[in-house]
């Protein structure tokens, strides 16, 4: 089974080499029980830890089954420690937090979870435990601490049991209790290992190996040293089971509830200050899109004239009007969707009484922008006019709405003689800004200008001029990309173009100045809690240095203890995710009530919403909240993982 073969092992400690085993050659059967008996300080736990994978020689060589365990890979040793041997430590290193169940349960967590809690309960029944399973170490005395620790030991059926003191700590009654647990599991077919001082422990049966100053003295039973086994046997690498480290992490923010809720305040402080300014930003966005959409809509340019060859705006030089040419150069241009010219026309409007107006062209398909149809229906030949809600007491006194609809209106052009005659279609909102609130059932009673809409053929026939000549001209592009290449087109061509969707530009680059000025601020706030985080988790490592020694005994390897710790903070960064998201909506909520009060005082209309949380600011938060915690932790995790198995399970904190 075990072969030291010329095994040395010394320590460097305060500038000098101190010697603990020197030389020995050793060999343990398989199915044996063996008892290594010394002083105090002569090399006897030194020799376990060897055995047990927990320390490697200086020299020399200890072979497990032919394999040389200095050979091993950390994750090869890790196997070894998990499923070849189980250790009995003088100590006990039981977890104080954990039930007497669940220490057990610990060594089987690694592997697959199904069945361990039952395999738990089978082993502290088989140490005589059964009643005291639900007990904390701190509410069982040391002979039964002792039988936890080798139920734990026995987790995963290993081929050799070490006992390290397993009665140095026990009274009389208790030592020979244990002794008698370690005798029936040697009879049970297990390899035992036992190391004491305690010469009343000893039977005439029991193979004795004694040791002192870290050398071999005596052997009641020597053993010889095999040939090398040419074949010797294979230990595989361990695997630890998805989502164990989660499972740590879990339980051990668990027992710090305060410390890890505090961490994660002050994680969601720069958390939630950059997601409350990045919802800013874009309902600043939103509303300023909106609002524009609703002014001719941001796939809309305008076009207002050319300007002649080598003039410009700087020298005073006026756009030249646009004519039917210019709308069907425009029709023609790729990604447009549609195109014509606005016509204007001061006129003359004939009922009751004769009223100035101004006619207007109707868009080739809708409404006018920002107006809606109160009554009747849109215009279906020539000479159908909508008349807006503004002219109605001027042309028809108290005539009801729903009388209009049929109504005859004659029209006399400043420059035209002969009068149109049109019929009212439709009657559609106020123009006037001063009367939006007006009910659709009421007449507007301002002295609002009079506004007609006819169709786009029959402005261009009675009121364009000869030849047609175009205040200004509307194109509607089929997509953002279209519109960005038709505003630089039309630009280097000579024509004075606008275009919402340069606007939208500005205010979007606005924006992203205020969300960058702003944010920086919660980045500071960001990387002070990843500082926190660290040193957070820095005292983590420091305070379970003692644990990691016991997970890494038990076959943990050290990816495994990286992970657990930065999964931890990475579920504190979650957290803080979570306390950022709802305190950023918390904030904004009492921030819109404040802003919409303040506005509304003002005379001013406020926004729906000033604050916008979409979905993927949500996922962006959580998931930003973990990257700071993993960050935060790597350096702590690194350091766990690196810590040697024997000097963390001698750690005093």
């Amino acid at each position: 089974m075990f072969e030291l073969r010329d095994v040395s092992r010394s320590y460097q400690i305060g500038g000098q080499e101190i010697s603990a085993l020197s030389h020995i050659n050793l060999a343990f059967p398989d199915h044996s029980l063996s008892i290594v008996l010394g002083p105090s300080g002569s090399g006897k736990s030194t020799l376990l830890n060897l055995l047990g994978g927990l320390d490697r020689p200086t020299s020399g060589a200890v072979l497990f089954n032919g394999r040389d365990l200095d050979q091993f890979t950390n994750d090869q040793l890790a196997s070894f420690r998990r499923h070849y041997v189980g250790t009995v430590f003088q100590a006990y290193h039981l977890l104080p937090h954990l039930t007497a169940l669940e220490n057990v349960e610990l060594a089987l967590s690694m592997d697959s979870p199904s069945g361990r809690r039952l395999r738990a309960e089978q082993l502290l029944e088989q140490v005589g435990l059964g009643p005291r399973l639900h007990n904390r170490p701190a509410e069982l005395s040391g002979g039964e601490q002792q039988r936890v620790a080798v139920a734990r030991a026995l987790a995963h059926n290993p081929s050799v049991l070490l006992a390290d003191e397993p009665t140095g700590n026990l009274d009389a009654k208790s030592r020979r209790d244990i002794m008698d647990l370690l005798h029936r599991l040697h009879d049970q077919g297990y390899t035992v290992i036992i190391i004491t001082h305690n010469e009343e422990l000893v039977t005439e049966e029991d193979r004795v190996v004694r040791l002192h100053d870290g050398m071999l003295v005596a052997d009641s039973a020597p053993q010889a040293l095999d040939e090398p086994n040419p074949d010797p046997v294979a230990v595989d690498r361990v695997k630890t089971r998805l989502g164990w480290s989660w499972w740590m992490a879990w339980r051990n923010l668990r027992r710090s509830k305060s410390r890890t809720l505090l961490t994660a305040i002050g994680t969601a402080i720069g958390i939630g200050s950059i997601v409350l300014t990045v919802a800013f930003g874009t309902g600043l966005q939103k509303n300023a899109n909106q609002n524009l959409a609703q002014n001719g809509g941001l796939n809309t340019v305008e076009v207002i004239g050319q300007m002649p060859p080598g003039a410009s705006s700087a020298n005073f030089a006026e756009p030249k009007p646009l004519n039917l040419s210019d709308i069907d150069y425009f029709q023609k241009l790729p990604g447009v969707a549609s195109a014509y010219g606005m016509i204007s026309a001061p006129v003359m409007v004939k009922t009751l009484a004769t009223e100035p107006a101004v006619i207007n062209n109707l868009p080739l398909t809708g409404l006018p922008t920002g107006q809606k149809l109160v009554l009747g229906r849109q215009p279906e030949s020539g000479n159908d006019v909508l008349l807006s809600q503004n002219g109605v007491k001027s042309l028809f006194g108290t005539e009801p709405l729903a009388n209009l609809v049929g109504k005859t209106l004659t029209i006399v052009g400043t420059s035209n003689a002969r009068p149109v005659v049109l019929t009212v279609a439709g009657v559609v909102s106020p123009t006037n800004s001063r009367d939006q609130s007006t009910s659709p059932g009421a007449a507007v009673t301002s002295g609002a200008t009079i506004n007609l809409y006819v169709p786009y053929p029959t402005a261009v026939a009675h009121w364009a001029g000869h030849p047609p000549a175009f205040s200004h001209a509307i194109i509607t592009a089929n997509n953002a990309s279209a519109t960005i290449a038709l505003t630089k087109t039309l630009s280097q061509k000579g024509f004075v173009v606008f275009s919402l969707r340069e606007i939208a530009k500005g205010i979007d680059t606005f924006v992203i100045i205020i969300q960058s000025v702003l944010g920086a601020f919660g980045g500071i706030a960001l990387v002070v809690a990843g500082i926190m985080i660290a040193l957070v988790m820095m005292w983590a490592v420091l305070e379970r240095t003692r644990e990691i020694g016991i997970l890494k005994a038990l076959g943990a390897r050290a990816q495994d203890i990286r992970r657990v710790f930065v999964d931890e903070a990475a579920l504190i960064g979650l957290l803080a995710g979570i306390i950022g998201l709802a305190g950023a909506y918390l904030t904004a909520i009492l921030l819109q009530a404040v802003l919409k009060m303040l506005i509304e005082r003002a005379g001013g209309t406020a926004p729906v919403s000033l604050f916008v949380v979409p979905w993927w600011l949500v996922v962006s938060a959580l998931a930003f909240g973990m990257v700071v915690g993993t960050v935060g932790s790597w350096i702590p995790a690194f350091r766990a993982s690196r810590l040697s198995v024997v000097q963390a399970l001698r750690h005093d904190g």
